[in-house]
Parts: structure tokens; sequence; C-alpha cells
């Protein structure tokens, strides 16, 4: 049986280069993994891996893998260990729904969902009126500069909804804050791809598609 320290785990996890977020949940798979073994100490680490498959949604199985084989790959280079016991052990595959497109009346729908005149509704106007008249995936969309707009293939209607944001909310949002990046959060920072999802599945769910 591997004896698992924390400070192990720490040092595996201050030596990813990955976000915040993905490092925080690492952390916590490994550390509910010792946590188990040392109070299973009958278990192994492959029994482990195949036990969690059961009632956790692949997408989960698949980022816990994902951690535990690194942390091994991690000791083995260490010389801590002398093989992987996840050698051999794959996630199983994440099952994710088709794709369905808009219908013309949904879009309608969504492009009238942000009420108001406030600045976040201006923004999000924007947002999604930029979304439908380009099809640019959303990655591109958070990335767009201000200088990049020239270069949009986008309608009368569109342009104008883009300049009321622009010459008006915007700045609002940047709140003194210097930013390239053409949508701002409410912090004056770069909107995030998490961000933009979020404001999109809330106009959705309001809008009943």
């Amino acid at each position: 049986m591997l004896n698992m320290f924390k400070t192990e785990i720490e040092n595996y996890i201050n030596s990813l280069e990955k976000s915040q977020n993905t490092c925080m949940a690492y952390s916590r798979d490994l550390l509910q993994m010792e946590t188990f073994l040392q109070l299973n100490p009958d278990k192994t680490v492959r029994e482990y891996a195949e036990d969690i498959i059961s009632g956790k949604a692949s997408s989960t199985v698949s980022r816990v893998y994902s951690s535990m084989n690194g942390f091994f790959r991690y000791l083995l280079d260490q010389g801590k260990i002398e093989s992987n016991p996840m050698e051999g052990l794959s996630a199983p595959k994440i099952i994710r729904n088709p794709r369905r497109e808009l219908t013309e009346e949904e879009k309608t729908v969504l492009r009238n969902m942000p009420k108001g005149y406030g600045d976040k509704a201006v923004r999000d106007r924007a947002m999604i009126a930029v979304m439908f008249d380009t099809g640019l995936k959303v990655s591109s969309i958070i990335n767009l500069t201000l200088e990049d707009i020239h270069e949009l293939q986008l309608t009368g209607e569109t342009r104008s909804i883009l300049d009321d944001y622009i010459y008006g909310s915007r700045d609002a949002l940047l709140a003194g804050k210097n930013c390239d990046r053409l949508f701002a959060n409410c912090d004056g920072n770069p909107l995030s791809r998490q961000g933009f999802w979020k404001i999109i599945r809330k106009y959705t769910r309001d809008g009943g598609i």
C-alpha cells in the first residue's frame, strides 16, 4: 500500500500550471482518495479508481482519473514510487448531448431578453447580437478587442446596439480600469467564458428556451 502524505499532494498541486479552479478540484480529488485509502487499508488505488465510477458523472470521473494519473506520474518522476498504479486504467468516455440549433423564433426571443437600459443589459444585448451575426465561438467573442470589431460583418441593427454599449455602458462597467477586450464584466475585467455562458443560460431559462 502506498503511503499518502498531504505534503506530497501539496507539492504536486504547486507544480501544476493550471487554473486556480482546476488546482482546487485536483487537490480535493486527491485528498478524498488519500482519506479513503487511510480508512480502508485493505483497498488498493486501482480498486478506489474502479469504485468511483459508480454513481458519478462521467465528466467527474474523467477529472478524478486525470488528477490521480498526474499525481502518480509526478511521484514516479520524483522516484517515490516504482510504478503508476493507474497504468492501464482509463476513464469512461464522456457522452455529450447532441447540439441543437436555435430556431429563428428562439433567436428572436433571446435577442429581446436583456431588458431595460442598465449597463449589463446593454452589454448583454450587444454580446447576443454579435454572437448571432457572426457565428463566432464563445472563446472568440470574449477575446474580441475594440480594433477587431471593424473586421466583423454586422448588420446595421447590431452596429447600433454595439455602439450603445461601446460609447456608453462599457466605460461604466470598466469603472476606470484599462481593458482591451470588448466585453467586460461588472468588475471591469475581461468577461470569462464561464461568465458568458452563465449570462446566456440565464436568458434562455428566463425566455423558456
